[in-house]
């Protein structure tokens, strides 16, 4: 309980009281100041010890309980008992009120007990530092189920609303003290441009409004978060961790040995990415991440993301509808040695240039348990770099994600495993052609190619599709190109290109992705105009949607015409990988492998390659 005493009241009563006194002769004018043990209290004036300071607001003495307990009801209350406080003082506050001045703990423990009141400790862009400080060692121990509420209003990320650090200052190697601050029962909130700021330090708050650092120069910190974040939530050191025991909404990095574990959804904003890279740091999240016009999870070795690992037990939903934040990425993985697992789906929604996965660093794993939606590339491997592992299960040029096979595709730009969400329209019982039977063997490839725009008929357009006629070495690469969206190529150097722009486009295209080299090979001759045999469509393919890698085993013996295959380098292998695939086999025993393919069976092996390997609309 305070007792106030008026100061001048004080005076006038102490002067009344000696006049009395010695008027009575208990102690006679001009006597010895002598001290007398017999007389109590002593007859000089002893300001007492439990009186720790002057209220301004009234110009009144408080006293307290003890000298280190503080009763405080005010701003002006708690500015003189900050004062006055040592190691082991007890705050309480005993209204609700505003504190906009600084608080500096240093070196000390005290407990701020808020007796079911609110606190709030704001600072503006007048005050040089953070709005609660606790350094050197200290320990700030908050109980009292109230709620601290800490605001600076101070710009940039300089200053913290609530900094906790091993010492004074930032370069704190020797020292091996932590400052923590303690939330018994209390609800704490940091609010500002940063929100928390800890370096060899430890700190349990319930919302943090504004960015949240962890950690530095090899310093450990603990922060735990247990609502919601808001901002950057970073760490760093191999010793610090960060928990949120809620949703943030923002960025998180982990960098330097550090762990973040999210144990709810992350929502990245436009232009940013849900998870970014610090270099060697593990991010867990138990929930979703979600987005819009920005990214999942993105690691670059501009961030220094390398020996990074981020495990997704959710899923990851980026919808990005507005062209000035560009492209957005479900993973993509640009440094080194980094781990990705999603335990759940990756969905991009939006603009046609989003993907699924973008990969163009070394030595990577993404594995992905669950189904990838995108709407351009569902796994891009942009600069032709190596991966260790794209999921668990890869083999050859051919991957698997959530037990689905996704194929690669070469570009120009490098390697692409694709499966795109756009489907092919799927064949008709019955066709347009009046020269192709409904019902016959040639139907379903002929209608699907026409429905696709592989092929439109002969001529172009027309109501014949001229299934017995043969197909040039142009017109072929022409249909093979369009299955993959007809994608652009640095020109051709040979010296017969034909006129035809298209042809002149997927004969380009197939010298670039080493589809062929030329007629004779090797030569800088394409021939485009001459009929393509069957062993030559059955070569192109096993170069490109093959990769060039043999079937496991010999499917050739059962035919008669076996060694009709023509000695060329690669011929035999790759009418055995068509045989083996089911591509190739004109019947039972026969492969015909020199002979000119016709218009139906060229289109009929693109189908079966597009249906037996996955391959998706482009």
């Amino acid at each position: 309980m305070i007792i106030k005493l008026n100061r001048k009241k004080v005076e006038k009563t102490l002067v009344f009281v000696l006049s009395i006194v010695m008027l009575l002769g208990i102690l006679p004018i001009g006597a010895s100041a002598e001290y007398n043990p017999n007389i109590e209290p002593p007859y000089e004036y002893e300001q007492p010890t439990d009186i720790t300071g002057i209220d301004d607001e009234s110009n009144t003495l408080f006293t307290t309980a003890s000298s280190t307990t503080f009763n405080v009801a005010n701003s002006a209350q708690l500015s003189n008992a900050l004062a006055s406080i040592t190691d082991g003082s007890v705050i309480n506050i005993t209204e609700s009120f505003t504190h906009r001045s600084p608080i500096l703990i240093d070196g000390i423990s005290v407990e701020l007990n808020l007796n079911s009141n609110t606190l709030t400790i704001e600072t503006d862009t007048q005050f040089s530092g953070s709005s609660l400080s606790v350094r050197s060692g200290a320990t700030l121990t908050v109980s009292g189920s109230g709620t601290l509420n800490v605001i600076s209003n101070t710009g940039g990320s300089s200053w913290a609303a609530i900094q906790v650090w091993g010492d004074v200052w930032i370069n704190t190697l020797m020292n091996t003290q932590r400052s923590t601050i303690n939330a018994n029962g209390t609800t704490i909130n940091a609010t500002g441009n940063t929100a928390l700021s800890v370096i060899n330090g430890s700190v349990a708050v319930t919302n943090a409004s504004g960015e949240v650092r962890a950690g530095s120069l090899g310093l450990g910190s603990t922060v735990t978060v247990n609502g919601s974040a808001t901002g950057t939530v970073s760490a760093g050191g191999a010793d610090s961790t960060v928990t949120v025991n809620g949703n943030v909404a923002g960025t998180v990095i982990a960098g330097a040995g550090a762990v973040v574990t999210i144990n709810g959804h992350i929502t990245s904003s436009a232009g940013r990415s849900a998870v970014s890279g610090g270099g060697g740091g593990d991010v867990i999240v138990n929930g979703n991440i979600i987005g819009n016009n920005s990214s999942g999870i993105l690691i670059s070795d501009i961030d220094n993301g390398d020996n990074s690992t981020v495990t997704v037990n959710g899923n990851i939903a980026i919808t990005n509808n507005d062209l000035q934040y560009g492209e957005s990425i479900g993973v993509g993985l640009s440094a080194r040695n980094i781990t990705v697992t999603v335990n759940g789906n990756i969905t991009i929604n939006g603009r046609d240039w989003c993907s699924g996965v973008r990969l163009s660093g070394n030595n990577n794993t993404v594995i992905v348990n669950g189904i990838i939606t995108a709407p351009r590339y569902i796994v891009v491997l942009v600069l032709g770099q190596g991966i260790t592992t794209l999921t668990a299960n890869q083999y050859s040029d051919v991957v698997d994600i959530g037990g689905e096979s996704y194929r690669k595709f070469n570009t120009a730009a490098g390697n692409v495993y694709v499966k795109r969400t756009i489907l092919w329209q799927p064949p008709l019982s019955t066709n347009r052609f009046n020269d192709v039977p409904n019902g016959n063997w040639q139907n379903a490839a002929v209608s699907w190619a026409d429905r696709n725009g592989i092929t439109t008929g002969s001529p172009a357009g027309s109501s014949t599709f001229r299934p017995n006629g043969d197909v040039t070495r142009a017109e072929f690469v022409t249909f093979f190109h369009r299955i993959y969206g007809s994608p652009a190529a640095p020109p051709a150097t040979f010296r017969d290109m034909p006129g035809n722009v298209a042809f002149q486009n997927a004969i380009s295209w197939a010298l670039a992705e080493g589809i062929t080299t030329g007629s004779p090979a090797g030569s800088r001759t394409f021939m485009p105009n001459a009929n393509i045999t069957r062993e030559q469509i059955a070569a192109m393919l096993y170069r490109y949607v093959g990769g060039g890698v043999p079937a496991p085993v010999d499917r050739l013996g059962g035919y008669t015409d076996r060694n009709r295959i023509s000695t060329w380098a690669g011929a035999r292998e790759a009418v055995n990988w068509a045989v083996y695939n089911g591509i190739m086999g004109q019947n039972v025993t026969t492969l015909n492998p020199g002979g000119n393919a016709t218009r139906a069976e060229a289109v009929t092996m693109l189908y079966r390659v597009v249906e037996i390997f996955s391959i998706s609309a482009p």
